[in-house]
Order: C-alpha cells, then sequence, then structure tokens
C-alpha cells in the first residue's frame, strides 16, 4: 500500500509540472535547439520510464528513485541553460516534493544530490544562463506560488480525511467499549501490560432466578428490555463498589473485585458482599417496575462469592483472544451460586473470615459441591451490617 501511495503522489508532479516547466522555457527563453529538444524529451519521457522502473518496487527503493531523479532533472535543467529564478523554483518544488513522500531526512538527501549534481554540471559545461525577460521570472513566481498553494489545498484535504477518521474510530471505541469489561478498556491502552497476572480476587457469580419461565412467557422485545436493564443494573452497581463485569453468560454475571491490584483482600470481600446485597435491592426495585408494565414473572437473584489467587489476563491464541479471569475461586463461586436460595447470598470460607467482624454472617453450612467435595460456607445475613458472633462449627447431622 505504501509503495504505491508514493508513486501516486508523485505521478501528479511529473505529469503536470515538468511539462508545464518545459513549456514555459521554450516558449518564454527559447534556448538552443539542442537544449530544447533535451528538455522536451525529458518532460514527456521521463514520467513514463520511471512508472515503468518503479513497478513492484518497495518503498525504500521507490524513494531512492526519487533521489536520483532530483540529480537528473536539475543536472539537464542546467545544462540546457534554464535561467536561475526558474531553476531556483524547480529546486525548490523537488526538495518540498521529496519532503513529503519521506519527511525532512528525505528532503536533505535530494538538497545534497541536487549540490553535487549542480557542482558537476557547472565543472563540466559551465553555467552562465541569464533571463532574457521579466516574463519568465513571472512565470517562476506563479508557479512556485501555485505549487504552494496546491500543496496546502491537499494538505487540508487530507487534515479533513483525518478528522473525519478520528471521529469514525472514536465513535467505533466508544461502541466496542461496551463489549469490554472496564479494566480490559483501560489495559488495552497500556503498552508493556503482561499478558496474564496473579492477582488475589474476590468474584461473584450472579444469576437471574426465574429467567427461564420469564423466556417462556414474554415476547422477545419485552424479554430485550429486561435483560438490558438488568446488565445495566448490574454493571453500574458493580462501578459503584469498585467492582467490574468480567463476562455475561446468558442472565449470568461474572463480577470481579481486585483486578488493579491496590486494595487489601478484606476491602475486596467487604466491596463484593455490599455490591450484591445492593443488588438484591435493586432488583426488587424493578421487579416492581416491570409488574407496572405488565410482566407477570417475578424475578430475583442468587449469588456465589468466592476469594483466592487467580490468572487474569488474555486467555486462547491465533486469531481469537479472550480476557477472562480463571482459577478455583471462580468455579466455587459458580457452584455456590447454584446451591444458593432466592436472594441469598452465599460467601466461601475464606471470604467470611475476611469479613467476619463487619458483616452478619449465618452459622457455617457444609455440604457437596461437584468438582470441590465437603464444602464449608455461610450466607450473608439480611439486615444491618452490624458484626455479630458467628460459629464456625458444623450442625450436628450434616
Amino acid at each position: 500500500m505504501q509503495n504505491r501511495t508514493l508513486a501516486a503522489n508523485a505521478r501528479g508532479f511529473r505529469y503536470t509540472c515538468y511539462p508545464l516547466v518545459a513549456l514555459a522555457l521554450v516558449t518564454l527563453q527559447q534556448p538552443g535547439g539542442w537544449q530544447s529538444a533535451l528538455v522536451c524529451i525529458w518532460a514527456c519521457g521521463w514520467p513514463l520510464v520511471i512508472d515503468f522502473v518503479q513497478r513492484g518496487l518497495q518503498a525504500r527503493a521507490i524513494l531512492k528513485w526519487h533521489i536520483v531523479e532530483a540529480g537528473l532533472a536539475v543536472m539537464l535543467f542546467a545544462a540546457a541553460g534554464m535561467p536561475p529564478v526558474l531553476l531556483w523554483a524547480v529546486v525548490i518544488a523537488i526538495v518540498v516534493s521529496n519532503a513529503l513522500q519521506g519527511g525532512i531526512e528525505q528532503a536533505a538527501r535530494a538538497a545534497a544530490t541536487i549540490a553535487v549534481c549542480s557542482v558537476a554540471v557547472y565543472a563540466a559545461v559551465g553555467y552562465d544562463a541569464v533571463s532574457r525577460g521579466a516574463a519568465i521570472d513571472v512565470f517562476a513566481g506563479l508557479f512556485l506560488l501555485g505549487y504552494c498553494t496546491l500543496l496546502g489545498h491537499v494538505a487540508f484535504v487530507q487534515a479533513l480525511q483525518r478528522h473525519g477518521n478520528q471521529l469514525e474510530i472514536r465513535a467505533l471505541n466508544a461502541r466496542l467499549r461496551q463489549y469490554l469489561p472496564q479494566v480490559l478498556a483501560a489495559r488495552l491502552q497500556v503498552a508493556g501490560v503482561p499478558r496474564l497476572q496473579r492477582r488475589w480476587l474476590t468474584v461473584a457469580f450472579v444469576d437471574l432466578v426465574g429467567f427461564t419461565r420469564l423466556v417462556e412467557r414474554v415476547a422477545v422485545e419485552e424479554l430485550n428490555l429486561i435483560l438490558d436493564a438488568y446488565l445495566e443494573c448490574v454493571a453500574a452497581t458493580a462501578r459503584e463498589y469498585r467492582g467490574s463485569v468480567c463476562k455475561v453468560l446468558g442472565d449470568g454475571v461474572l463480577l470481579v473485585f481486585g483486578e488493579e491490584g491496590e486494595t487489601s483482600s478484606r476491602q475486596l470481600a467487604q466491596d463484593c458482599i455490599a455490591c450484591c446485597r445492593s443488588l438484591n435491592d435493586a432488583m426488587d426495585k424493578l421487579a416492581r417496575k416491570w409488574r407496572t408494565v405488565g410482566v407477570p414473572e417475578t424475578v430475583q437473584l442468587r449469588t456465589g462469592i468466592a476469594s483466592g489467587y487467580c490468572s487474569v489476563g488474555d486467555w486462547g491464541g491465533g486469531e481469537r483472544l479472550e480476557y477472562t479471569v480463571i482459577g478455583a475461586p471462580v468455579n466455587l463461586a459458580n457452584r455456590l451460586q447454584s446451591a444458593a436460595a432466592r436472594e441469598q447470598v452465599l460467601v466461601c470460607e475464606r471470604t467470611a473470615l475476611l469479613v467476619r467482624d463487619s458483616i452478619a454472617l449465618s452459622p457455617v453450612t457444609a455440604r457437596p459441591l461437584k468438582g470441590f467435595g465437603i464444602v464449608r460456607y455461610h450466607s450473608v445475613a439480611t439486615g444491618s451490617f452490624n458484626p455479630v458472633l458467628w460459629s464456625d462449627k458444623v450442625p450436628a447431622g450434616v
């Protein structure tokens, strides 16, 4: 793409400026016969030759040919007796063209090449050309003015296009951010972030109870509105308590607290439990609102919470990567969520130990969970958050 762009940008200069300069020189200055023939052959033949030579070349090779072209053009025009004013105008146009193609370094190379070639021409054949009238001087000024005006117009058009592209990119980025966890969106803007990191996290699986019956009894249009409101509520509440939505699985949501690794494990557990309790209250309000518009089913949350070290980052390979959290606490939270009742928040024993002095918890329960064997867990008590004594002894007969 870059080599085609370089060739296309220079083509307009060759097919327009060279013939125009040759026509002005022959018409206004009227040099000798062989000089006129040489200039006309260059103006008409060189664009065709260089187009053929540059086919299939890489960008670096094309830039080298621009340097060669600068030297040859100045040597030919100087040898043909081009007046100094017009020659300077052509030199300036060539150097500026090289700057547009390859930056200041390319312009410096072109200028150095032109200087060497000018000295060579002066040493070989001499250079004593002078303008024979004001017309050629006026043309040189108009040529340079027109060239610079055209460059300004091109730069203006490119600036407008770039501004439009930036607006489109910003709009696209804003839309794509809605599909990404908040932490991942910030992570992608930081260079050098490790692909995987180990973090102490508190994770929560939140699931809608009664969603299956709801799907069977309401129209798709109503279901979309309900899901949108539910997910928006979950995301907003998680942000309020410094958590984030890591994954959405239908009506189930994985919430993660501690991805940034700057908060104590005790605070993470407290934030997560407070978030899940607030979600229960928020869902009650949403359910009442839905009933006012004719939604027959009542949906409630059930939640499982677990704490521990997890791997956070990009998983996958090839053309597909997924940002997620993997670890035993994630699986345990999922199992606890499945064991929870409506509006119940179950926490693993580790999480309970972290918050036992600040949050009211039920006595310990032990039961087998798939993949974990016998698991000890607690239920978050409803009501106040005042610390209460709780027993870590499993009731007899369990």
